[in-house]
């Protein structure tokens, strides 16, 4: 109905007098604004200001203001409440900003002045009209997230018992989740590191192998092959990110060829690129552990190293 403007210092000791009177229902305002040292308005741009009153029979109000961040004033209106008592009562505003910031401003007085009353009497109680406005809005966000009748969960009993069903559950792809309750079972479902069959010949090949993929889409990439004594080789070349390679195919071979023990070993280097696996160099020796012979040579001729299959793996 009436406003008065005051200016609080926050650098400075107010002393402002504001008057009103005993019975009186909302029919004041104050509207404040905050002068910083250099005698510049403080932004209340993203700020909360809360009004603090102490009564002379001990009990306190707090209200929340309405912040006007453009002119940079807080207003309070003066509730029953806060005039329900003669005599002087002390203010003062509180700035938040966020959980991280406070700014006090005091100094405002509030003198209420007696006078003949003709309403009902007004018991004088410690008024929490911010904390109402709080509680208000937490129930109305309940309301809004609905009952626990309908979650769909078998415990309904609390929140906090329907929370740890879901977390124990298992949650499918389609919802964030692995579909699966062990660490190889998400693996597998997720298709981290699954094998994908680039080659495969069962016959084995020595030329040039064309795969059905570039290698650089892969992670790793596993080479099996078997030598011309039908002993199985297999190595993984690990992808640091290139599309290309060269390394060393090997076996060793342990024989009785007419009576004497022999051992040879077989090195087929292979070089990978892109999509093709192109045999080059292949050497041997054969030793002798009866004797001291060995025969070192150049096998390249007799494809004694044939690749049967090839597996690339993503994560």
């Amino acid at each position: 109905m009436v406003t008065n403007q005051i200016k609080c210092e926050v650098w400075k000791n107010n002393y402002s007098i504001v008057y009103a009177r005993k019975g009186e229902v909302n029919a004041r305002t104050i509207v404040a604004s905050f002068g910083d040292v250099d005698g510049s308005e403080i932004d209340l741009t993203g700020k909360t200001v809360t009004f603090y009153a102490l009564k002379p029979d001990g009990t306190q109000i707090y209200n929340n203001c309405t912040v006007d961040a453009v002119n940079g004033t807080a207003t309070i209106v003066l509730t029953s409440q806060a005039v329900s008592v003669a005599g002087i009562v002390n203010c003062e505003y509180q700035i938040f900003e966020g959980n991280e910031f406070l700014l006090k401003a005091g100094g405002l007085k509030l003198v209420v002045e007696d006078d003949c009353d003709f309403s009902e009497a007004i018991e004088s109680t410690s008024e929490c009209n911010a904390l109402i406005k709080a509680i208000n809005e937490a129930e109305t966000f309940s309301e809004g997230i609905g009952s626990l009748s309908n979650l769909t969960t078998t415990d309904k009993e609390t929140l906090v018992g329907a929370i740890n069903e879901v977390n124990g559950q298992i949650i499918p792809i389609s919802r964030g989740g692995t579909n699966g309750e062990t660490l190889t079972e998400a693996r597998t479902n997720l298709g981290v590191m699954t094998g994908v069959e680039l080659y495969y010949n069962a016959s084995g090949k020595h030329g040039t192998i064309t795969l059905s993929d570039s290698i650089s889409n892969y992670a790793a990439i596993k080479v099996l092959a078997f030598n011309s004594d039908n002993l199985n080789i297999s190595i993984t070349i690990w992808n640091n990110g290139g599309n290309g390679c060269e390394t060393a195919v090997t076996s060793t071979s342990p024989y009785i060829q007419n009576s004497e023990n022999r051992m040879t070993l077989l090195s087929s280097r292979i070089a990978i690129s892109d999509t093709s696996i192109t045999f080059s160099t292949e050497t041997f020796a054969t030793m002798r552990p009866s004797g001291t012979q060995l025969t070192v040579g150049n096998a390249a001729s007799a494809s004694y190293t044939k690749i049967y299959k090839i597996i690339g793996y993503k994560y």
